[in-house]
């Protein structure tokens, strides 16, 4: 038994070894190359600490154009964060260009650390080192990760706040978990707020007013500035969000959308059965309602008894309804442990087995290596746009998502009510050095 523990230490090692370098030429060297989705943070951060428009595309350019980056028109078009993430992240811009893409990298990884850390805690199998080792490997070795460090998003630091608060809402902290949830909300409002309301939905009342707390005390601090130096920042923003919808390509899903493939959301799906007007209703209203169905179950079963699962479920959704494009796939890092735990003990299910096999086209960025396979000229014209290539073939993850929320759905809904199973059940704390 020793021999075979050691053995398998040693092959995780040896794994974490091989991803980790992949991981570094894929993440960190192309951060400190260019971090393209950062230079729009950071030209935001510096007009709103220096007094300008953070929603002015030609105050925004030339800033990153007075830094030195390389294709200052990239963020001509002004941004489009929130003044509760600028003025939070607003630090980064009393920093040289260069000096921000590196602290913005070592948040990263301690945000990454963060997200380790809770998964280790969500892990039901093994000895503590093996945890660390599956954790640490699961999180390098997603492609999601590299794809991240590499663009300077936001994605890892907002699922390093939301995992690592509700694990230590598990670990009766209720104090610092409220803190980050609220920072995961100011960070990426349109994921970290799925977390604040599954604290709310299991009536963690604390939590909840602490999130909101920080929210509240920041937002106050971005528009309040803003407000001060920017008086119609407002009508800027909408401006900004009107024009892009109408006129960009970022948020086009529809099926002449130029960066439909980076997309792995629903809406590309919705298109094929809906008219363009009804696509984001559409998308929004199937996903509430595989929302309701899961919780009317989960709140049977217990939501504080669940932890993992309701985490899960909430990134799977949560990536569903709107603009998501894969460094957004950190999310799902729960539901792989949660499917880990349940193989590992030997607890297969033929539809928690149809959401694994779903999920392993999301480990990579699948959809972009398609893609690039018609530009290097390997999948031929004809092929690369015919029907069936550009709605099955560049969406295969968002149909994976579509199937993995299903087929998990349908599993949860045949959990017995009065489930003791510790695989699942996760408020419990088991001493990390037992198996």
């Amino acid at each position: 038994m020793a021999k075979s523990s050691r053995r398998h230490t040693w092959i995780l090692i040896v794994l974490l070894l091989v991803f980790g370098a992949v991981f570094v030429m894929r993440g960190p060297v192309r951060a400190l190359a260019k971090s393209s989705d950062l230079a729009h943070l950071y030209s935001a951060g510096v007009l709103w600490v220096e007094g300008g428009s953070p929603y002015d595309g030609k105050q925004c350019a030339e800033v990153m154009r007075r830094a030195g980056y390389a294709e200052p028109e990239a963020v001509d078009f002004g941004s489009f964060y929130p003044p509760s993430t600028i003025a939070l992240l607003s630090p980064l811009g009393l920093l040289s260009w260069a000096t921000a893409k590196l602290v913005w990298m070592l948040l990263n990884l301690v945000a990454g650390a963060a997200v380790v850390w809770a998964l280790v805690n969500w892990m039901r199998f093994g000895l503590i080192q093996t945890r660390w080792l599956v954790a640490l490997l699961l999180v390098v070795g997603f492609g999601a990760t590299g794809t991240t460090f590499s663009l300077g998003q936001l994605s890892l630091v907002c699922a390093g706040c939301a995992f690592a608060g509700l694990a230590l809402l598990d670990r009766g902290k209720p104090l610092l978990a409220g803190v980050l949830i609220g920072l995961a909300c100011l960070v990426k409002p349109q994921l970290g707020l799925g977390f604040l309301l599954l604290a709310g939905l299991r009536r963690e009342w604390l939590v909840v007013a602490i999130g909101v707390g920080v929210i509240a005390v920041v937002s106050g601090i971005g528009i309040g500035r803003l407000m001060h130096t920017v008086p119609d920042w407002a009508s800027q923003l909408s401006g900004n969000i009107a024009f892009e919808q109408e006129h960009g390509i970022m948020l086009d899903s529809s099926p002449d959308g130029e960066l439909r493939y980076q997309m792995i959301d629903l809406r590309p799906l919705v298109h094929l059965v809906l008219p363009t007007p009804m696509v984001n209703l559409g998308a929004l209203l199937l996903v509430t309602l595989f929302a309701g169905i899961a919780l009317i179950k989960l709140v049977r079963l217990g939501l504080d008894r669940h932890t993992l699962l309701s985490v899960s479920g909430v990134g799977l959704l949560l990536l569903m309804p709107i603009y998501h494009r894969y460094y957004d796939a950190m999310f799902l890092l729960p539901l792989f442990v949660l499917l880990m735990n349940q193989w590992l003990r030997s607890r297969t299910d033929p539809w928690l087995l149809t959401t694994g096999v779903a999920m392993l086209p999301l480990t990579i960025p699948l959809q972009s290596v398609i893609y690039l396979l018609h530009l290097r000229g390997v999948v031929p014209d004809a092929l690369h746009f015919s029907w069936f290539w550009q709605n099955l073939v560049l969406q295969v993850q968002s149909w994976c998502l579509l199937i993995a929320a299903v087929a998990l759905i349908i599993w949860t809904w045949k959990l017995p009510i009065n489930d003791e199973n510790r695989a699942v059940s996760h408020s419990m704390t088991i001493p990390n050095n037992q198996p």
